[in-house]
Protein backbone atom coordinates (compact mmCIF):
# COMPACT_ATOMS: atom_id res chain seq x y z
CA UNK A 1 0.00 0.00 0.00
CA UNK A 2 1.14 3.50 -0.75
CA UNK A 3 2.97 5.31 -3.52
CA UNK A 4 6.19 7.22 -2.99
CA UNK A 5 5.99 10.99 -3.01
CA UNK A 6 8.57 13.25 -4.58
CA UNK A 7 11.09 14.71 -2.16
CA UNK A 8 12.10 13.61 1.32
CA UNK A 9 9.88 15.78 3.53
CA UNK A 10 6.76 14.21 5.03
CA UNK A 11 3.65 16.04 3.88
CA UNK A 12 0.85 17.05 6.22
CA UNK A 13 -2.75 16.71 5.02
CA UNK A 14 -5.47 18.07 7.27
CA UNK A 15 -9.12 17.15 6.75
CA UNK A 16 -11.46 19.64 8.39
CA UNK A 17 -14.68 17.80 9.17
CA UNK A 18 -15.53 14.16 9.93
CA UNK A 19 -18.82 13.85 8.12
CA UNK A 20 -19.24 11.49 5.18
CA UNK A 21 -17.11 13.65 2.88
CA UNK A 22 -14.23 14.04 5.32
CA UNK A 23 -14.06 10.39 6.33
CA UNK A 24 -14.25 9.15 2.74
CA UNK A 25 -11.55 11.58 1.62
CA UNK A 26 -9.17 10.64 4.46
CA UNK A 27 -9.65 6.88 4.07
CA UNK A 28 -9.17 6.94 0.32
CA UNK A 29 -6.09 9.12 0.50
CA UNK A 30 -4.51 6.86 3.11
CA UNK A 31 -4.70 4.02 0.58
CA UNK A 32 -2.43 6.01 -1.73
CA UNK A 33 0.46 6.77 0.63
CA UNK A 34 2.36 5.34 3.56
CA UNK A 35 2.03 7.17 6.85
CA UNK A 36 5.78 7.85 6.77
CA UNK A 37 5.30 9.91 3.62
CA UNK A 38 1.94 11.58 4.22
CA UNK A 39 0.44 12.32 7.60
CA UNK A 40 -3.36 12.64 7.64
CA UNK A 41 -5.23 14.34 10.48
CA UNK A 42 -9.02 14.60 10.65
CA UNK A 43 -10.51 17.32 12.86
CA UNK A 44 -14.06 17.52 14.17
CA UNK A 45 -15.68 18.94 17.28
CA UNK A 46 -17.81 15.78 17.64
CA UNK A 47 -16.53 12.24 18.07
CA UNK A 48 -19.71 10.59 16.76
CA UNK A 49 -20.72 10.12 13.13
CA UNK A 50 -24.38 9.88 12.09
CA UNK A 51 -25.97 8.12 9.14
CA UNK A 52 -28.10 11.03 8.05
CA UNK A 53 -30.08 9.27 5.27
CA UNK A 54 -31.62 7.25 8.10
CA UNK A 55 -33.39 10.23 9.64
CA UNK A 56 -36.30 9.97 7.21
CA UNK A 57 -36.74 6.24 7.86
CA UNK A 58 -36.39 6.85 11.61
CA UNK A 59 -39.35 9.25 11.46
CA UNK A 60 -41.49 6.40 10.10
CA UNK A 61 -40.37 3.64 12.51
CA UNK A 62 -38.13 1.95 9.92
CA UNK A 63 -34.96 2.61 11.91
CA UNK A 64 -33.67 3.06 15.45
CA UNK A 65 -31.43 5.84 16.79
CA UNK A 66 -28.80 3.31 17.88
CA UNK A 67 -28.31 2.02 14.33
CA UNK A 68 -27.59 5.51 12.99
CA UNK A 69 -24.51 6.41 15.04
CA UNK A 70 -20.90 5.19 15.21
CA UNK A 71 -17.66 6.26 16.90
CA UNK A 72 -15.74 8.37 14.39
CA UNK A 73 -12.37 6.86 15.29
CA UNK A 74 -13.60 3.38 14.36
CA UNK A 75 -14.57 4.60 10.89
CA UNK A 76 -11.08 5.83 10.04
CA UNK A 77 -8.55 3.34 8.71
CA UNK A 78 -5.16 2.76 10.33
CA UNK A 79 -2.58 5.53 10.56
CA UNK A 80 -5.09 8.40 10.37
CA UNK A 81 -5.04 10.74 13.36
CA UNK A 82 -8.39 11.91 14.68
CA UNK A 83 -8.35 15.12 16.68
CA UNK A 84 -11.51 16.11 18.52
CA UNK A 85 -11.32 19.87 18.67
CA UNK A 86 -13.23 22.91 17.46
CA UNK A 87 -11.82 24.84 14.54
CA UNK A 88 -12.12 28.59 14.97
CA UNK A 89 -10.51 29.74 11.74
CA UNK A 90 -8.19 29.05 8.81
CA UNK A 91 -5.00 31.02 8.22
CA UNK A 92 -4.63 30.60 4.48
CA UNK A 93 -1.36 32.52 4.26
CA UNK A 94 0.32 30.68 7.13
CA UNK A 95 -1.20 27.33 6.12
CA UNK A 96 -2.68 26.48 9.50
CA UNK A 97 -6.07 25.56 10.93
CA UNK A 98 -6.78 27.53 14.09
CA UNK A 99 -8.21 25.36 16.87
CA UNK A 100 -9.43 25.93 20.42
CA UNK A 101 -6.40 23.98 21.62
CA UNK A 102 -3.68 25.30 19.33
CA UNK A 103 -2.98 25.73 15.63
CA UNK A 104 -2.45 22.78 13.30
CA UNK A 105 -0.21 23.42 10.26
CA UNK A 106 -0.89 21.78 6.90
CA UNK A 107 0.65 21.39 3.47
CA UNK A 108 -2.74 20.53 1.99
CA UNK A 109 -6.14 21.23 3.49
CA UNK A 110 -9.37 19.42 2.64
CA UNK A 111 -12.43 21.37 3.73
CA UNK A 112 -15.30 18.99 4.50
CA UNK A 113 -17.14 21.05 7.10
CA UNK A 114 -20.61 20.28 5.78
CA UNK A 115 -23.38 22.72 6.52
CA UNK A 116 -25.44 24.17 9.32
CA UNK A 117 -29.12 25.07 9.65
CA UNK A 118 -30.08 28.72 10.05
CA UNK A 119 -33.28 29.39 11.97
CA UNK A 120 -33.33 33.19 12.14
CA UNK A 121 -35.54 33.39 9.05
CA UNK A 122 -38.33 33.15 8.15
CA UNK A 123 -39.79 34.96 11.13
CA UNK A 124 -41.03 32.53 13.77
CA UNK A 125 -39.05 29.51 12.53
CA UNK A 126 -36.83 29.28 15.60
CA UNK A 127 -39.67 29.62 18.10
CA UNK A 128 -41.80 27.19 16.12
CA UNK A 129 -39.09 24.52 16.20
CA UNK A 130 -38.49 25.12 19.89
CA UNK A 131 -42.17 24.54 20.70
CA UNK A 132 -41.97 21.00 19.27
CA UNK A 133 -45.71 21.19 18.81
CA UNK A 134 -46.43 21.58 15.11
CA UNK A 135 -43.13 22.51 13.43
CA UNK A 136 -40.32 19.97 13.03
CA UNK A 137 -36.99 19.55 11.22
CA UNK A 138 -36.20 15.90 10.47
CA UNK A 139 -32.68 16.70 9.22
CA UNK A 140 -31.43 16.14 12.78
CA UNK A 141 -31.67 13.01 14.90
CA UNK A 142 -33.71 14.65 17.66
CA UNK A 143 -35.88 16.40 15.12
CA UNK A 144 -36.67 13.10 13.39
CA UNK A 145 -37.61 11.49 16.72
CA UNK A 146 -39.89 14.41 17.62
CA UNK A 147 -41.53 14.24 14.20
CA UNK A 148 -42.05 10.50 14.60
CA UNK A 149 -43.96 11.08 17.83
CA UNK A 150 -46.05 13.84 16.27
CA UNK A 151 -46.98 11.62 13.32
CA UNK A 152 -48.02 8.86 15.72
CA UNK A 153 -50.45 11.29 17.40
CA UNK A 154 -51.79 12.77 14.16
CA UNK A 155 -55.49 12.10 13.54
CA UNK A 156 -56.28 14.29 10.56
CA UNK A 157 -55.83 17.85 9.38
CA UNK A 158 -53.15 19.46 7.22
CA UNK A 159 -49.54 18.30 6.87
CA UNK A 160 -47.05 20.55 5.10
CA UNK A 161 -43.59 19.60 3.80
CA UNK A 162 -41.67 22.81 3.14
CA UNK A 163 -38.32 23.84 1.72
CA UNK A 164 -37.62 27.40 2.83
CA UNK A 165 -34.63 28.06 0.55
CA UNK A 166 -32.39 26.29 -1.93
CA UNK A 167 -29.89 24.66 -2.01
CA UNK A 168 -30.47 22.06 0.70
CA UNK A 169 -28.95 18.78 1.80
CA UNK A 170 -30.63 15.75 0.18
CA UNK A 171 -33.26 17.68 -1.83
CA UNK A 172 -35.39 14.55 -2.36
CA UNK A 173 -36.06 14.08 1.37
CA UNK A 174 -39.01 16.54 1.64
CA UNK A 175 -40.74 14.68 -1.20
CA UNK A 176 -40.02 11.32 0.42
CA UNK A 177 -41.54 12.62 3.66
CA UNK A 178 -44.84 13.70 2.13
CA UNK A 179 -45.17 10.54 0.02
CA UNK A 180 -44.55 8.34 3.06
CA UNK A 181 -47.09 10.42 4.96
CA UNK A 182 -49.64 9.67 2.25
CA UNK A 183 -48.97 5.93 2.47
CA UNK A 184 -48.98 5.95 6.29
CA UNK A 185 -52.29 7.80 6.47
CA UNK A 186 -53.81 5.59 3.79
CA UNK A 187 -52.96 2.52 5.87
CA UNK A 188 -54.39 4.17 8.99
CA UNK A 189 -57.60 5.21 7.24
CA UNK A 190 -56.85 8.91 7.71
CA UNK A 191 -55.92 9.98 4.19
CA UNK A 192 -59.41 11.29 3.35
CA UNK A 193 -59.30 13.41 6.51
CA UNK A 194 -55.92 14.94 5.63
CA UNK A 195 -54.70 17.68 3.30
CA UNK A 196 -51.10 17.15 2.16
CA UNK A 197 -49.11 20.11 0.83
CA UNK A 198 -45.56 20.64 -0.48
CA UNK A 199 -44.10 24.15 -0.70
CA UNK A 200 -40.92 24.97 -2.60
CA UNK A 201 -39.24 28.33 -3.28
CA UNK A 202 -38.36 27.25 -6.85
CA UNK A 203 -40.67 26.83 -9.87
CA UNK A 204 -40.41 23.03 -9.49
CA UNK A 205 -40.07 20.29 -6.88
CA UNK A 206 -36.49 18.92 -6.81
CA UNK A 207 -34.74 17.38 -8.62
CA UNK A 208 -34.39 19.81 -11.53
CA UNK A 209 -33.11 17.21 -14.01
CA UNK A 210 -35.51 15.35 -16.30
CA UNK A 211 -36.95 12.72 -16.39
CA UNK A 212 -36.85 12.73 -12.59
CA UNK A 213 -38.50 16.13 -12.15
CA UNK A 214 -41.62 15.14 -14.09
CA UNK A 215 -41.81 11.74 -12.41
CA UNK A 216 -41.66 13.23 -8.91
CA UNK A 217 -44.43 15.67 -9.79
CA UNK A 218 -46.56 12.83 -11.16
CA UNK A 219 -46.13 10.80 -7.96
CA UNK A 220 -47.22 13.80 -5.91
CA UNK A 221 -50.25 14.41 -8.14
CA UNK A 222 -51.22 10.72 -8.06
CA UNK A 223 -51.37 10.90 -4.26
CA UNK A 224 -53.46 14.07 -4.25
CA UNK A 225 -50.63 16.13 -2.78
CA UNK A 226 -50.87 19.85 -3.45
CA UNK A 227 -47.76 21.64 -4.68
CA UNK A 228 -47.16 25.34 -4.08
CA UNK A 229 -44.20 26.48 -6.17
CA UNK A 230 -42.28 29.74 -5.73
CA UNK A 231 -43.51 29.80 -2.13
CA UNK A 232 -40.98 32.03 -0.39
CA UNK A 233 -41.90 32.03 3.31
CA UNK A 234 -41.67 35.14 5.43
CA UNK A 235 -43.51 34.06 8.58
CA UNK A 236 -44.32 30.92 10.60
CA UNK A 237 -46.54 30.81 13.67
CA UNK A 238 -45.80 27.47 15.28
CA UNK A 239 -48.45 27.85 17.97
CA UNK A 240 -51.31 28.87 15.67
CA UNK A 241 -50.12 26.72 12.79
CA UNK A 242 -49.98 29.38 10.09
CA UNK A 243 -47.49 29.85 7.26
CA UNK A 244 -47.23 32.92 5.02
CA UNK A 245 -45.15 33.72 1.95
CA UNK A 246 -43.97 36.95 0.33
CA UNK A 247 -46.85 36.89 -2.18
CA UNK A 248 -49.45 36.92 0.58
CA UNK A 249 -50.38 33.23 0.36
CA UNK A 250 -51.27 31.77 3.74
CA UNK A 251 -51.50 28.15 4.84
CA UNK A 252 -53.02 26.76 8.02
CA UNK A 253 -51.44 23.51 9.16
CA UNK A 254 -51.54 20.96 11.96
CA UNK A 255 -48.07 19.52 11.35
CA UNK A 256 -45.14 20.79 9.34
CA UNK A 257 -41.80 19.25 8.37
CA UNK A 258 -39.69 22.25 7.41
CA UNK A 259 -36.20 22.42 5.93
CA UNK A 260 -34.53 25.51 7.42
CA UNK A 261 -32.17 27.58 5.27
CA UNK A 262 -28.88 25.73 4.77
CA UNK A 263 -25.64 27.67 5.27
CA UNK A 264 -21.91 27.02 5.28
CA UNK A 265 -20.27 26.55 8.67
CA UNK A 266 -19.08 29.78 10.37
CA UNK A 267 -15.46 28.58 10.52
CA UNK A 268 -15.18 28.83 6.72
CA UNK A 269 -17.59 31.72 6.26
CA UNK A 270 -15.35 33.88 8.41
CA UNK A 271 -12.30 33.47 6.13
CA UNK A 272 -11.94 36.45 3.80
CA UNK A 273 -12.49 35.51 0.16
CA UNK A 274 -13.07 31.81 0.84
CA UNK A 275 -16.87 31.64 0.60
CA UNK A 276 -19.87 33.25 -1.02
CA UNK A 277 -22.53 35.13 0.96
CA UNK A 278 -24.26 31.94 2.12
CA UNK A 279 -20.98 30.46 3.36
CA UNK A 280 -20.39 27.92 0.57
CA UNK A 281 -16.70 27.48 -0.25
CA UNK A 282 -15.88 28.88 -3.69
CA UNK A 283 -14.03 26.27 -5.74
CA UNK A 284 -13.68 24.82 -9.21
CA UNK A 285 -16.55 22.35 -9.65
CA UNK A 286 -14.35 19.91 -11.63
CA UNK A 287 -10.96 20.09 -9.89
CA UNK A 288 -12.41 20.70 -6.38
CA UNK A 289 -9.64 23.23 -5.75
CA UNK A 290 -10.40 26.42 -3.87
CA UNK A 291 -10.02 29.52 -6.01
CA UNK A 292 -8.11 31.46 -3.38
CA UNK A 293 -5.50 28.78 -2.59
CA UNK A 294 -4.45 25.89 -4.80
CA UNK A 295 -3.37 23.74 -1.84
CA UNK A 296 -6.93 23.75 -0.43
CA UNK A 297 -9.67 21.44 -1.69
CA UNK A 298 -13.35 21.24 -0.78
CA UNK A 299 -15.74 18.32 -1.01
CA UNK A 300 -19.20 17.53 0.26
CA UNK A 301 -21.93 19.86 1.44
CA UNK A 302 -19.51 22.73 2.17
CA UNK A 303 -18.91 23.48 -1.52
CA UNK A 304 -20.66 25.86 -3.91
CA UNK A 305 -20.86 23.15 -6.60
CA UNK A 306 -24.14 23.15 -8.58
CA UNK A 307 -25.00 19.56 -7.63
CA UNK A 308 -27.13 18.02 -4.87
CA UNK A 309 -25.58 17.95 -1.41
CA UNK A 310 -25.58 14.19 -0.78
CA UNK A 311 -23.21 11.54 0.55
CA UNK A 312 -23.26 9.91 -2.90
CA UNK A 313 -21.90 13.11 -4.44
CA UNK A 314 -19.25 13.23 -1.71
CA UNK A 315 -18.17 9.68 -2.57
CA UNK A 316 -17.56 10.60 -6.20
CA UNK A 317 -15.79 13.80 -5.16
CA UNK A 318 -13.55 11.83 -2.80
CA UNK A 319 -12.46 9.60 -5.69
CA UNK A 320 -11.47 12.62 -7.77
CA UNK A 321 -9.80 14.31 -4.82
CA UNK A 322 -7.70 11.22 -4.12
CA UNK A 323 -6.58 11.02 -7.74
CA UNK A 324 -5.73 14.70 -8.02
CA UNK A 325 -3.91 15.01 -4.70
CA UNK A 326 -2.02 11.77 -5.32
CA UNK A 327 -0.79 13.08 -8.66
CA UNK A 328 0.15 16.42 -7.09
CA UNK A 329 2.16 14.79 -4.30
CA UNK A 330 4.00 12.74 -6.92
CA UNK A 331 4.79 15.91 -8.88
CA UNK A 332 2.55 14.80 -11.74
CA UNK A 333 -0.11 16.79 -13.56
CA UNK A 334 -3.55 15.89 -12.17
CA UNK A 335 -6.08 14.84 -14.80
CA UNK A 336 -9.08 13.54 -12.85
CA UNK A 337 -12.17 15.76 -13.01
CA UNK A 338 -15.47 15.62 -11.16
CA UNK A 339 -18.45 15.71 -13.54
CA UNK A 340 -21.10 16.30 -10.87
CA UNK A 341 -22.27 12.69 -10.71
CA UNK A 342 -24.60 11.79 -7.88
CA UNK A 343 -27.12 9.04 -7.25
CA UNK A 344 -29.90 9.09 -4.69
CA UNK A 345 -32.69 6.59 -3.90
CA UNK A 346 -36.13 8.15 -3.45
CA UNK A 347 -38.76 6.34 -1.37
CA UNK A 348 -42.25 6.63 -2.85
CA UNK A 349 -44.18 4.41 -0.42
CA UNK A 350 -43.57 1.52 1.97
CA UNK A 351 -42.30 -0.90 -0.63
CA UNK A 352 -41.14 1.09 -3.65
CA UNK A 353 -38.34 3.49 -4.56
CA UNK A 354 -36.34 4.67 -7.56
CA UNK A 355 -32.89 6.11 -8.19
CA UNK A 356 -32.21 9.68 -9.21
CA UNK A 357 -28.90 9.53 -11.07
CA UNK A 358 -27.35 12.38 -13.02
CA UNK A 359 -24.32 14.65 -13.37
CA UNK A 360 -23.87 18.34 -14.12
CA UNK A 361 -25.26 18.05 -17.64
CA UNK A 362 -27.47 14.99 -18.11
CA UNK A 363 -29.44 12.12 -16.62
CA UNK A 364 -27.46 8.89 -16.26
CA UNK A 365 -30.43 6.52 -16.07
CA UNK A 366 -34.16 6.40 -16.63
CA UNK A 367 -36.73 6.14 -13.87
CA UNK A 368 -37.33 2.59 -12.68
CA UNK A 369 -39.42 2.37 -9.54
CA UNK A 370 -39.31 -1.04 -7.89
CA UNK A 371 -39.18 -3.01 -4.66
CA UNK A 372 -35.50 -3.90 -5.03
CA UNK A 373 -34.45 -0.25 -4.77
CA UNK A 374 -36.67 0.15 -1.71
CA UNK A 375 -35.09 -2.79 0.12
CA UNK A 376 -31.61 -1.66 -0.87
CA UNK A 377 -32.23 1.82 0.54
CA UNK A 378 -34.05 0.82 3.73
CA UNK A 379 -32.33 -2.42 4.73
CA UNK A 380 -28.94 -2.75 3.03
CA UNK A 381 -27.40 0.61 2.19
CA UNK A 382 -26.75 1.58 5.79
CA UNK A 383 -24.58 -1.49 6.38
CA UNK A 384 -22.69 -0.93 3.12
CA UNK A 385 -22.16 2.64 4.27
CA UNK A 386 -20.67 1.78 7.67
CA UNK A 387 -18.46 -1.13 6.65
CA UNK A 388 -17.51 -0.45 3.05
CA UNK A 389 -18.46 2.87 1.47
CA UNK A 390 -16.93 5.13 4.14
CA UNK A 391 -13.74 3.07 4.16
CA UNK A 392 -13.42 2.90 0.38
CA UNK A 393 -13.77 -0.87 0.25
CA UNK A 394 -16.90 -0.84 -1.94
CA UNK A 395 -18.09 1.61 -4.60
CA UNK A 396 -14.68 3.25 -4.35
Amino acid sequence: MGDKIMGNQRKKVVVLGAGAAGIMAANRLRKSFRADDVGITVIDREDKHYYQPGYITLAFHMDTPESLVRDTRKLLVNDITFRQDEATGIDVDSRAVQLRNGDLPYDYLIIATGLTYADEAPEGLRSGLELKKKVFNFYTLQGALALRDALDDFNGGTIVSSITEMPIRCPAAPTEFILLCADTLRRRGLLKKTRLVVTVPAPFVPPQMEPFKSYVRKRLDDNGIEVLTEFKPIRIDGAAGTYEDSAGRKLTFDLMAVVPPNRGEPVVKGVDGLTDQAGWVIANKETLQVERARNIFVIGDASNFPNPKTAAASRKEAQVLRARLTATLQSKEPSALYDGETICPVLTDFGHAFFVHFNYTRALRQVKEDRATYYLHVYLLKYFYWDYILKGNLFK
